[in-house]
């Protein structure tokens, strides 16, 4: 058994094949997931576009926002 921290064994699993194998970008998660119809229902509303492209800070949930509307 190592005696290495369980936080230095669990960053071992999180690097390089394993890493790529697990994780998926959030943003495409959520918007794979979320109720398809609440989505579209959502960003086709009066004010969406204005404020969320206005205060929008992560550029790639607004690149696949701005490509659904």
């Amino acid at each position: 058994m190592s005696t290495w921290p369980c936080s230095f064994r669990n960053a071992g699993i999180l690097r390089g094949d394993a890493r790529d194998q697990i994780y998926r970008p959030l943003p495409e998660v959520v918007l794979e997931r979320i109720d398809q119809g609440f989505l579209e229902e959502t960003i086709s509303g009066e004010h969406f576009a204005k404020y969320f492209m206005a205060n929008a800070e992560d550029g790639k949930i607004e690149e696949m926002i701005a490509a659904r509307l």
